[in-house]
């Protein structure tokens, strides 16, 4: 490796440190290896500058920042031969998580030189590429009400802060879905299709999936109610919602979603659309450094306890139980 381009976000993260281009170039010098620095100024910045560093034939892109500025680099890197590497500066840091990625930047860093590169599998939805899942409805709409501020503050807890807000007000609306070799479509109000474990908060949705099997994981919940949903969700902070009678569950590489009225659609908690809407997967697209098996895992946070005692406080959920 001679060449190696950083692309940072610098308005990712909340408490973790930021990343400090000048050490990074000097560990890279002293391993004879050239740095390139990029700082981001606008959304679709990083899209531009991996797409850059592929047609000028750069060894490693490594990107810093947040689940959305790697998934604005994949995006550039997409179908190319150029590895990502990632230094995690994100809110949740989904894609840390599912490969045990130190949030310790010295750590993070030596990940990019005592690591191996895979080769995993993306999403497609609209012609954009994601990494971790795609989230329909009242999953999007969270998505696009959390406000960047209270990321910066309260960091992971910001999206269920915002989901008890928005479930008061969001009127789930039933939705079809055409699975790719199923005859009879599938209905539910509540749809996950991820490419990867890791939802967020620690949360599992799609628990089977795996990021080169050349599949898309998806989870339909079948119900509407609130006491339904909250049940959704403590089942699936016990990892036990595949259980539920009303939870399907079902692997694919392709997927139609379609609803009677428009639905915001996310891909890694960036809005891309509304319903109707095609997901396919795209099998081996992306290269990936990751840490070898005995990298030790890194200490990310896991909120499912505390949302779990804020449902089962809930005087609702109580009125739940006892029925």
């Amino acid at each position: 490796m001679n060449q190696a381009y950083l692309i940072i976000n610098p308005a990712s993260g909340t408490w973790l440190p930021r990343v400090d281009a000048d050490v990074i170039r000097g560990r890279m010098a002293r391993r004879g290896i050239s740095l390139r620095v990029h700082r981001t100024r606008a959304p679709g910045d990083a899209t531009e500058a991996a797409g850059r560093a592929v047609r000028e034939g750069l060894d490693l892109v490594i990107a810093a920042g947040g689940d959305g500025t790697i998934n604005e680099v994949i995006n550039g890197l997409a179908g190319s031969e150029v590895p990502l590497a990632i230094l995690p500066q994100g809110t949740e840091n989904v894609l840390a998580q599912e490969f045990s990625i130190p949030l310790d930047l010295s750590h993070a860093t030596d990940v990019m030189f005592e690591g191996y590169t895979v080769t995993v599998d993306l999403g497609v939805v609209r012609d954009r590429n994601f990494l971790l899942m795609v989230g329909i409805g009242l999953d999007a709409q969270v998505a696009s009400e959390v406000d960047p501020l209270m990321k910066r503050i309260f960091g992971s807890a910001a999206y269920p802060l915002t989901a008890l807000q928005t479930v008061i007000t969001f009127e789930p609306c039933e939705m079809e879905l055409s699975v790719e070799g199923e005859s009879e479509p599938r209905r539910g109000y509540f749809v996950i299709v991820g490419n990867s474990r890791n939802y967020a908060a620690g949360f599992k949705v799609t628990p089977l999936a795996r990021l080169d099997d050349g599949k898309l994981d998806i989870c339909v919940f079948k119900r509407r109610g609130l006491a339904d949903l909250l049940r959704y969700v403590v089942a699936t902070a016990q990892l036990k919602q595949l259980d539920l009678e009303d939870v399907e569950y079902v692997q694919a590489g392709a997927v139609r979603i379609r609803s009677p009225e428009k639905l915001p659609v996310h891909a890694d908690c960036e809005i891309v659309g509304t319903t109707p809407v095609d997901i396919r997967c795209a099998p081996g697209a992306l290269r990936l450094v990751v840490p070898p098996p005995d990298f030790k895992r890194t200490g990310l946070p896991d909120l499912r306890a505390e949302i779990l005692h804020l449902i089962q406080s809930n005087p609702i959920t109580k009125l739940w139980d006892r029925s």
